[in-house]
């Protein structure tokens, strides 16, 4: 990895939703990550972008992967890199969400060839202010899902199941003031690898492994999932959020350098400014 890079996931996607409008919106290159890692978990905090885990990969030959502990901050004003404490676990593919002050990851990728996957999946509950991690178990054990928080809650989405491999349709509602999990309607499609954002009170889901040609909207008050305007050239391994009243993805699986946002007001996808290179999350 070369001492810069255009940046992805958390940090391109913040830049933009800083902007007033999306169409003058340009990419940029920033300060690249301390240490090169694929399945990072990236999330925006607090003005600045909070990079957790991710794994060593081997990409030729028999397949492995090694999760990480290695954390890190980067802010945006100084364009440079912080290491923050270690993950109390090694962990990876899953997806951080900031809520209430603290961020949470609900599970990920425990390992596989050098390493075992756990019966048990750590949700790890890290507290900005003082640098730490609680760590609380749960029986579901999942990865590549997407989490995202909507009035207070925390919602898990899809993921593959870390012991038996299905691809999910399911969706998960954490209330993190009475510690408590409840099941709430499954999406139409199973999806893993996938993009998600809350959007005006709802929750947008778009492509992933087995449905990368298909997108989705959740109404909380209804408990209740219906199909939208499906992604343009499909949608899997990128990543998304909402910026700006759109659900921004960009395309992760091939080298295509296009970004697209989806306008629910009038349930379609816009072609957003390129990339300065194609990426791969």
């Amino acid at each position: 990895m070369s001492s810069k890079c255009v940046f992805q996931m958390g940090l391109c996607l913040l830049i933009l939703a800083s902007l007033v409008s999306l169409a003058l919106a340009q990419w940029a290159s920033v300060e690249s990550m301390g240490q090169p890692r694929y399945g990072v978990m990236a999330v925006a905090a607090q003005g600045k972008v909070y990079a957790f885990g991710g794994a060593w990969r081997s990409w030729e030959g028999p397949y492995y992967e090694w999760p990480l502990t290695y954390s890190e901050v980067y802010d945006p004003t100084e364009n440079a890199w912080t290491t923050i404490r270690e993950l109390p676990v090694p962990l990876s593919q899953g997806d951080p969400v900031y809520l209430n002050d603290r961020i949470y990851i609900p599970g990920g990728f425990t390992g596989s060839g050098g390493g075992d996957g756990l019966a048990t999946m750590p949700n790890i509950f890290y507290r900005i202010d003082q640098n730490n991690y609680d760590i609380h178990t749960s029986t579901d054990a999942s990865y590549a899902y997407q989490a995202v928080a909507l009035d207070g809650y925390l919602y898990k989405i899809g993921g593959i199941d870390l012991e038996s491999g299905a691809v999910l349709d399911s969706l998960r509602r954490f209330d993190p003031s009475r510690s408590t999990w409840s099941d709430l309607a499954p999406m139409n499609e199973p999806r893993a690898s996938f993009g998600a954002g809350a959007l005006a009170g709802k929750i947008y889901v778009v492509g992933g492994v087995q449905s990368p040609n298909t997108a989705e909207v959740y109404d909380p008050e209804r408990d209740e999932w219906a199909y939208i305007a499906e992604p343009p050239g499909g949608f899997v391994y990128g990543a998304a959020a909402a910026c700006s009243g759109l659900l921004v993805i960009s395309h992760g699986d091939s080298p295509q350098d296009t970004a697209w946002g989806y306008d629910p007001e009038k349930d379609e996808w816009i072609e957003l400014p390129k990339w300065i290179t194609g990426q791969r999350r």
